[in-house]
């Protein structure tokens, strides 16, 4: 019974501190001039037609494409496969534009990252790769893959990052921490993070 209850205020905690997340601001999403397109990722490729001298464009496509885990590719009509997993937005973009010539006129391309892909491993429901919207938490992140397992160390997550100082091998979140009110913890996840949820040590 006490069991039973405990779990009850548990998820109640839980879906409280989902829903009071601060809503994440511009300077947490991705900087597309900075992040290179990774397998796995969805891609918005928005394909206008004008010049920008007059500032007036039509619009041609503006579709989302999934870039294949295996090859790094995406198949645009027309154009056919086409290998974007390693190149920056602004690289695919000119590589469209030029592409796009023979087929349009003054061609206007926008690249945007709409998902991109993390790891959660451990004590979770379900650990494996997943693809997540930018500003996605890691509160966010854990509810995806299952929530925690039994034997999680909730106080003990780590966020395996790349590009963090040298003397720091990984990031520390407290979740108990985030579930008591502190949301200042619950971290924006980037691409490439590795989340580990160890087990507890009793």
């Amino acid at each position: 019974m006490f069991l039973a209850r405990y779990k009850i205020i548990h998820l109640i905690l839980f879906l409280t501190v989902l829903i009071l997340s601060p809503i994440k601001s511009s300077a947490e999403q991705l900087n597309r001039e900075d992040y290179t397109i990774g397998k796995g990722d969805k891609i918005k490729i928005t394909i206008l037609q004008g010049s920008d001298e007059g500032g007036v464009y039509a619009k041609v496509s503006d579709e989302v494409y999934k870039v294949s885990l295996g090859t790094g590719e995406i198949e645009i009509s027309v154009l056919g496969l086409l290998k974007v997993a390693g190149l920056k937005c602004s690289e695919l973009e000119d590589i469209l534009t030029e592409k796009l010539k023979d087929y349009i006129i003054e061609p206007n391309i926008k690249v945007s990252i709409k998902e991109f892909t993390i790891y959660i491993m451990g004590q979770v429901g379900k650990p494996g790769m997943y693809s997540i919207a930018r500003g996605t938490t890691i509160i966010e992140a854990i509810n995806m893959a299952g929530g925690f397992g039994e034997s999680a160390a909730k106080h003990r997550i780590r966020i395996l990052r790349k590009g963090l100082p040298k003397k720091k091998k990984y990031l520390k979140v407290n979740l108990l921490a985030i579930l008591k009110g502190d949301t200042s913890g619950n971290i924006v996840l980037e691409p490439g993070d590795i989340v580990i949820v160890p087990e507890t040590w009793f």
